[in-house]
């Protein structure tokens, strides 16, 4: 098995990108000076998780209240890892997510 094909295919399912101007200290809602690109995916099962972290680095969290069942969230938001990650699951990933990501990184750095 190809372990990045693998991931991307992960990602591709059940991922998501997030560009993140925001982030909370003592409570308190911050704006960052530049937003922070996150990967992230979301399942019920914590084994393709663990699958991800192992691979990517990261962080797993959760449990959390899904509509009908625990869920537990990967995110890897080190900008270094993202640039990385995406280089490597580039060629495995659609369209439509390739866009989402581009999208993310016009937002952490607009063309004028």
């Amino acid at each position: 098995m190809n372990n990045i094909a693998y991931c991307a295919g992960l990602f591709e399912g059940e991922g998501f990108v997030t560009a993140n101007k925001y982030y909370y200290h003592e409570g308190k809602k911050n704006k960052r000076n530049s937003p922070q690109i996150s990967l992230g995916l979301r399942m019920s099962d914590t084994q393709p998780l663990d699958h991800m972290f192992e691979t990517f680095g990261g962080r797993i969290t959760g449990p959390y209240e899904g509509t009908n069942k625990l869920m537990y969230l990967w995110t890897q938001d080190t900008q270094a890892a993202f640039t990385t990650i995406i280089a490597l699951m580039w060629d495995y990933l659609s369209d439509r997510r390739k866009e989402q990501i581009l999208n993310a990184l016009e937002v952490r750095h607009p063309v004028s």
